[in-house]
């Protein structure tokens, strides 16, 4: 099995990814179970735009968590599932 250097970058394979330009928001879907490693798809999405602030990714189906760019830098919210 080969990786993309997306997987490599996020620790983790990369489903799917959907980025919004007017938001500054990106959205990653790694497969269920799994998550990605948060320096990297932080990294990820500030080389598509490096005025993102916001990025939810996503465990299957599942939300898993939304990183947010403050004036601290980057936080990390673990997004609760009923």
């Amino acid at each position: 099995m080969t990786t993309s250097p997306m997987s490599d970058l996020m620790q983790c394979s990369l489903e799917a990814m959907v980025y919004d330009f007017v938001c500054h928001a990106g959205v990653a879907h790694f497969p269920d179970g799994k998550c990605c490693d948060m320096s990297g798809c932080i990294a990820f999405f500030e080389k598509i735009d490096p005025k993102v602030v916001t990025i939810q990714t996503y465990s299957g189906a599942k939300p898993d968590v939304l990183y947010r760019k403050r004036a601290e830098g980057w936080t990390a919210h673990l997004v609760a599932t009923a």
